[in-house]
């Protein structure tokens, strides 16, 4: 599935990771915050590591990255795999107060590094 954007039908994502919460908030947001982010040689290039969102907010991190490998938003449990070919992205409803880290996994056989920390404010 492709996501263009609406207004000028340039290329978004084309894979997506979704957080599926067990219950509906009353007042879920209908737009998502989006932070771009990008990785080369599995560091973040340009830009803060760390981006502060508040509570109820709907967060689409959209990653697009020089090499592969697997991300990891712990506490949140979401996973996206990015590759050079095109940009994915997580999205979320930030509904747990904390800092949270995205680590790269599985890219050759290296250490697992954190790349950014999202930190969620009540």
């Amino acid at each position: 599935m492709l996501f263009r954007s609406a207004s000028a039908g340039v290329l978004v994502a084309d894979r997506i990771a979704v957080k599926v919460t067990a219950r509906r908030p009353a007042n879920l947001p209908t737009a998502a915050r989006t932070i771009d982010l990008r990785l080369a040689g599995n560091r973040l290039s340009g830009g803060s590591d760390t981006v502060r969102v508040k509570v109820g907010e709907l967060v689409q991190l959209r990653w697009t990255s020089d090499t592969h490998g697997s991300l990891h938003l712990h506490g949140y449990d979401v996973e996206a795999d990015v590759t050079p070919a095109s940009p994915v992205s997580m999205l979320l409803l930030a509904d747990a107060a904390g800092r949270f880290p995205v680590e790269v996994h599985g890219t050759g056989g290296g250490p697992e590094q954190t790349v950014f920390y999202l930190e969620v404010y009540p």
